[in-house]
């Protein structure tokens, strides 16, 4: 078959597929307009899922998060509705979301008060009997008001790093174990860049710190990803990532992800040709000679408006794209999701998830969740998330969330 002929073919390929069949997990009391799928996370036998407009009471926008665990017969029920103890109006609790090491960790990028400063929070849950019980509340050292502290989240080997800003830096703050809690023992500032730490993500001693406003070597704002890796007790800067055609305002690192030495990095308003931000993703390899940029992704059936790349994720041989305001016939921004896998050192289409019949407005796909053997997905703007079995699927990997 040839090239053109193929690509012309993309579309009704996509659209003919089986569509996989997911779990749709719902708030309790039939709550709406709470922004629940606002965040997710996943292992194999728990999905949480934020919801960062929920009321309590009088309260809008406390936030809360919502906890589904597997039963006997391996479906997602709830279990618990979580919130903070000393939650306020406009907390936005839930705005992230992260499990790991035996915790729920959970951002409330309004919380406050301290002497009416409202820098952030992050609250820190862990499992006793059978239920999740707030353990610490962690706020930054350096008080900023308005520093959305928990925007980000990410916690691995002993780590905890979490998005915030020191004076008018943004910056990531990091956490390490003392004396069973968790304790702030310094931060991460790049070298330069605008909109740091517009995601973050570990694996092993590297960090992934996106900055989407950052300047490439041109001096064109397309976006960057820094990378550190620890040494020790501390973090140092080895490389900044740009997109080898990147462009004014593709935000380039809005979302990045990384698993051994391969790394996706997310570029949702990216021009595609004549479609406006119709978006793309960059695969990264580390070799024996740094980081090698190795391919440009793109949707199959995408169109301008898609934001592919507006979430991403990358463990085993597969890769996660979110598209929320990707078009399903006549349900404008319903949204989805793109699976790719690896053959050789090439990432190939193999799967979309979408809603099916798609909902306008839905933002499917904003955020993504991946684990060994489950995809969590949230559509915020439809109050709903959704499971789906085949994550990494690769016996090295267990039951972790990856970021």
């Amino acid at each position: 078959m040839k090239l053109a002929l193929l690509l012309a073919l993309l579309p009704s390929l996509v659209n003919a597929q089986t569509l996989p069949v997911g779990e749709q997990l719902l708030p309790d009391g039939g709550r709406s307009g709470i922004l629940f799928g606002t965040a997710v996370a996943t292992t194999d036998q728990t999905t949480l899922v934020g919801a960062s407009f929920d009321a309590q009471g009088t309260s809008a926008g406390r936030g809360s998060a919502f906890v589904y665990q597997r039963n006997a017969q391996n479906l997602l029920q709830p279990t618990q509705r979580l919130i903070a103890s000393d939650g306020m109006t406009n907390d936005y609790f839930g705005a992230y979301v992260e499990m790991g090491g035996g915790e729920i960790l959970v951002g409330a990028i309004g919380n406050g008060p301290f002497s009416g400063a409202r820098p952030g929070a992050v609250y820190v849950f862990r499992q006793s009997g059978g239920q999740w019980t707030e353990q610490q509340k962690l706020v930054p050292q350096t008080v900023v008001n308005g520093a959305n502290f928990g925007q980000r989240i990410v916690s691995g080997h002993n780590l905890l790093l979490v998005s915030g800003r020191i004076g008018t830096q943004s910056v990531v703050h990091v956490f390490e174990p003392v004396a069973g809690n968790w304790a702030e023992t310094g931060n991460i500032q790049p070298s330069g860049g605008g909109s740091f730490a517009s995601h973050i993500a570990i694996y092993g001693n590297t960090a992934l710190i996106g900055a989407s406003g950052a300047n490439n070597a041109n001096g064109v704002a397309s976006g960057a990803v820094y990378v550190f890796d620890r040494v020790g007790s501390s973090f140092s800067q080895t490389i900044k990532l740009t997109a080898s055609d990147g462009l004014a305002n593709d935000n380039f690192g809005f979302s990045a992800s990384i698993h051994e030495n391969w790394a996706v990095v997310g570029a949702y308003r990216d021009d595609i040709g004549a479609s406006a931000d119709r978006g793309s993703a960059y695969v990264f390899e580390r070799t024996a000679q740094g980081w090698v940029e190795r391919q440009q992704l793109l949707a199959p059936d995408g169109t301008s408006g898609d934001g592919f790349g507006k979430d991403v994720r990358i463990c085993g041989d597969r890769i996660f794209i979110g598209a929320p305001t990707d078009d399903d016939g006549m349900a404008t921004d319903s949204g989805g999701v793109y699976r790719f896998v690896r053959q050789g050192t090439s990432f190939v289409f193999d799967q979309k998830y979408q809603l099916s019949p798609g909902r306008p407005n839905s933002y499917f796909g904003d955020h993504l969740a991946v684990s060994a053997f489950t995809v969590a997905v949230g559509a915020p703007f439809a109050s709903q998330a959704y499971a789906y079995a085949g994550g990494c699927d690769v016996q090295r990997v267990f039951g972790a969330s990856f970021e």
